[in-house]
């Protein structure tokens, strides 16, 4: 499974940014953590068969440093680090 961000993976905390993913369970049903807190994607997420999606999330407030982005179908996950 892949997870990457656009525009990029260093930001600002309350920004926006883009998460794609692909290879997870085309059902959708995916969690997200950023750093250790969960998120759901936004309800607008949409998969495809294969299991691809692009969706936009807010970043939180949070204090400068790295924070893991995980994303899970319950049995494929993937992480990406994010750098405020």
């Amino acid at each position: 499974n892949i997870i990457t961000s656009e525009p990029k993976v260093i930001g600002i905390q309350n920004s926006t940014l883009t998460i794609t993913g692909k290879g997870f369970t085309a059902a959708g049903t995916v969690s997200l953590e950023f750093g250790t807190t969960a998120y759901s994607l936004p309800v607008n997420t949409v998969f495809d068969a294969s299991g691809t999606f692009s969706t936009t999330v807010k970043i939180p407030g949070v204090v400068a440093g790295d924070y893991p982005i995980t994303l899970s179908d319950g049995t494929r996950s993937a992480t990406q680090t994010f750098t405020i």
